[in-house]
């Protein structure tokens, strides 16, 4: 999926200069050893890949709304 993703990114990146990003999050399967070895081919394409920070529920306002309105 990723190599198709490069290559129509490539092909953007040629004919507009822009580039591709993708969010991800922190699955496993995101930053694996086999994934990091593609990233600078695919940055050369024009993909980049952005990180999602790692989930923190304190600093999710819905997390803390729906905590104070449970009952203890």
């Amino acid at each position: 999926m990723m190599h198709w993703q490069a290559n129509i990114a490539a092909e953007c990146f040629a004919q507009t200069g822009q580039i591709t990003v993708i969010v991800q999050d922190n699955h496993p399967i995101h930053t694996s050893k086999q994934v990091k070895e593609y990233w600078c081919d695919w940055q050369d394409k024009g993909l980049y890949l952005f990180q999602l920070p790692n989930y923190s529920s304190p600093m999710n306002l819905i997390e803390t709304l729906v905590t104070s309105t449970q009952d203890p």
